[in-house]
């Protein structure tokens, strides 16, 4: 009964440790496929962020491309428009020169009408006299007409010349009107690509502000990653508690049914000498009641001889011996009941030490008459008992064959569990190398994009020198001077900045290098060094 329950608790237990080794194996395989698509998600994102990354270098380039096509478009701008004040100036000066020229024409023609009046007037004076005194010489009129029909083509001359001089002004002015309206086409049309590409500018600050946004999605999304991840660490080592429990518990249960069986083995062996104690004292019991019935027999014949001779001889005679033996048969049936006691006795303690008051309910023996039914009785008895023999040894069979299996599984979990340890641990440096590779990353890029704003601001304040625009305050010549050193100590930072770039991302930003080392070299030009 007790080896039966045993062997049902042990099928429970069995059962139970196999449902924790699928939940196990559940959660193992949970925590591979969560830890596969970390791991996939990571790479993916680690993806996204170089193209982003490439794509901000490439908006950055584009930026310094476009502030340096501005800073040229605004310095041809200046040139063209200090070009356009010289020929407005020219164009005035020209103006001037030609009203003057306008102007003396004007009096000119004034005199020369004037001059002609007078001429015209002599002429009739002259025909006058001459009609008065044909013959009559008049030398000094004469003479004062020529010198005067000189002037008259002296200043003809005088006045083509000034035409000419009227026309070629005037062609010329032609022509500076044509550049002037050349020039501010010009000037629109670069007015026109400089706000195009203020247009491009903000259009890509929005790209890089929405990059920005994208960078802290995935800033964020890879620590909701770092959390599972923590989440996962936890659940592993509380796998690995549980697994390291499971051990010992397996190692207990295992070492309880050693135990167990050694103890049923045991049993068994208590049983099989009972049994064979049981099967000598049964032979002892049928030989003694077959000497038993032959006494019997033969004490029935003595009887019967008994009665024969006392019917025959006189029935006083022989009555001590008749009592005695009376007494003797007595005795005998006492003794036939005795045994008989002892075999239901020793029957019910077989029954008791092989069903263990389980499988056997107790029927009520009748008390039994003859030798063949106890005879029939002990072969049930015998015949069950080596069915349940058999049965026990089956179980035994089973039992081993299920601790084999447990131990079977335990191996191969623990070489899971094993392997899952190294997976764990592989995916814990790859991920605390990621991590740091991100922070350095993330570091360089904040360190470029700082030095992309001190140059922005650089190139603000010296377009502003440029431009004229910049307003400082009077300083002294050792405030100037410690101004400068500040300058130039900043410009040597953006430089160092520049050569860290260099060497950590030489191919990447190859173009943004180029323009940083043309802008600093411009900026140690523009700036006086401190040691002048």
């Amino acid at each position: 009964m007790n080896l039966h329950k045993q062997i049902v608790q042990i099928k429970f237990a069995t059962k139970k440790i196999d449902e924790e080794i699928m939940n196990l194996l559940q959660d193992q395989l949970y925590l591979k496929k969560g830890a596969q698509g970390a791991k996939r998600d990571r790479s993916n994102l680690k993806i996204k962020i170089n193209e982003k990354e490439d794509v901000i270098a490439k908006t950055e380039n584009e930026i310094v491309k476009l502030e340096l096509q501005s800073l040229h478009l605004e310095n041809k701008l200046d040139k063209l428009k200090e070009k356009s004040q010289e020929i407005g100036n020219e164009m005035e000066n020209k103006k001037k020169l030609i009203d003057k020229y306008e102007l003396e024409i004007k009096r000119q023609n004034t005199v020369i009408e004037k001059k002609q009046s007078e001429i015209d007037a002599l002429n009739k004076k002259f025909d006058e006299l001459k009609t008065i005194n044909d013959e009559e010489y008049v030398g000094p009129m004469e003479a004062t007409i020529n010198n005067l029909i000189k002037a008259v083509a002296q200043k003809e001359k005088e006045y083509y010349e000034m035409q000419q001089l009227w026309i070629r002004s005037q062609t010329d002015i032609i022509k500076l009107t044509k550049k002037n309206s050349k020039m501010s086409e010009e000037i629109q049309d670069l007015k026109m690509r400089s706000t195009i590409l203020d247009r491009k500018r903000i259009i890509i600050n929005s790209k890089i502000e929405n990059e920005e946004k994208e960078i802290k999605e995935h800033d964020r999304n890879i620590n909701q990653l770092q959390h599972d991840m923590v989440k996962i660490n936890t659940l592993i080592s509380k796998n690995v508690d549980v697994q390291s429990k499971l051990v010992e518990n397996n190692l207990d249960l295992e070492n309880e049914f050693k135990a167990k069986l050694k103890e049923s083995s045991i049993n068994l062996l208590r049983l099989e000498e009972k049994l064979d104690s049981l099967k000598s004292e049964k032979e002892k019991a049928v030989n003694g009641l077959i000497e038993t019935e032959r006494q019997m027999m033969l004490w029935e014949k003595k009887i019967q001889l008994t009665k024969e001779t006392q019917a025959a001889l006189d029935p006083n005679i022989g009555s001590t011996e008749i009592r005695d033996m009376k007494l003797e048969i007595h005795r005998m049936k006492l003794r036939l009941k005795g045994l008989l006691r002892l075999q239901e006795k020793m029957i019910v303690e077989m029954e008791k030490a092989v069903y263990r008051r389980e499988y056997i309910q107790m029927k009520g023996y009748s008390k039994p008459n003859t030798v063949t039914n106890a005879q029939t009785q002990y072969n049930k008895a015998i015949n069950e008992l080596q069915k349940r023999i058999k049965i026990i040894s089956s179980d035994l069979r089973e039992c081993d064959k299920e601790i084999t299996t447990l131990t079977n599984t335990q191996h191969q979990l623990d070489e899971q569990s094993s392997s899952i340890k190294e997976t764990c641990d592989f995916l814990e440096k790859r991920q605390s190398n990621l991590l740091q590779e991100y922070e350095t990353k993330y570091n360089k890029k904040n360190n470029i994009i700082n030095a992309k704003i001190i140059l922005q601001k650089r190139n603000k304040f010296y377009t502003d020198i440029k431009k004229g625009t910049f307003v400082t305050n009077p300083l002294s010549i050792n405030d100037k001077k410690a101004e400068y050193k500040k300058i130039y100590e900043k410009i040597n930072k953006i430089n160092n900045v520049v050569n860290t770039v260099e060497k950590e991302y030489g191919d990447k930003y190859n173009q943004f290098l180029i323009e940083s080392r043309g802008l600093i070299q411009l900026l140690y030009q523009t700036v006086p060094s401190p040691k002048d």
